[in-house]
């Protein structure tokens, strides 16, 4: 048996999870299943916004050949992505950014804190 977890775009009843007895060799024989069981789903199943694990291995390249077995659980992870889209000429006053070395886009913003010493402090 194969299990799959829906994630709450594609779900179509009150349960996250269905089960697949038939033999599945790949993932694109899984989703060729589940577009019988769920008509349209296919449809719905654009690569650029779900993603699939199998067993938690992400699988980021290919995933529809990946190969199954008995026994495997898959989930359909919905891509996460985007951003803030500032830079440091648009990042506000009292904020500032770290860039990803390697890409030049800002990995993360927080609110700038002051350095301020305790009261009692010798330092």
């Amino acid at each position: 048996m194969i299990t799959v977890r829906l994630p709450a775009t594609l779900q179509v009843g009150p349960s996250d999870t269905l089960a697949f007895e038939e033999p599945l060799a790949t993932v694109a024989d899984l989703v060729d299943a589940l577009d019988v069981r769920i008509p349209g789903f296919k449809e719905q199943l654009d690569d650029s916004v779900f993603n699939f694990a199998v067993n938690d291995e992400l699988l980021l390249h290919h995933a529809r050949d990946r190969r199954l077995a008995d026994g495997d659980a898959v989930e359909i992870i919905p891509t996460i992505s985007g951003g803030s889209g500032l830079n440091r000429e648009s990042t506000p006053p009292g904020r500032h950014c770290r860039e990803n070395p390697r890409h030049g886009d800002i990995t993360k913003i927080t609110k700038a804190t002051k350095n301020t010493k305790p009261k009692n402090s010798s330092l």
